[in-house]
């Protein structure tokens, strides 16, 4: 393994995942199955209310007007991304 892998990825089995993207073999090779419950969730923070009301109006938003709203231009009729 090189440096990286050996600083970065410390503590997880090593597989083929370790020489390409493999996602399936980095799943099987480090997966272990949680038997706790749900006491180790953290209380929501402010900013995850203010990020849950934002994206609750922009999608109240499309609905209303029958589109995909876009951020980047405010508009329902983006020609952003052609």
């Amino acid at each position: 393994m090189s440096f990286w892998l050996d600083s970065c990825w410390r503590g997880f089995n090593t597989g083929v995942w370790c020489s390409e993207i493999n996602v399936r073999d980095f799943i099987l090779k480090n997966y272990s199955a949680y038997s706790g419950d749900y006491r180790f969730l953290k209380h929501k923070t402010d900013r995850t209310d203010d990020l849950k009301n934002k994206v609750e109006d922009l999608l109240n938003k499309e609905i209303k007007n029958g589109g995909i709203f876009c951020s980047k231009c405010s508009s329902f009729e983006c020609k952003c991304f052609e």
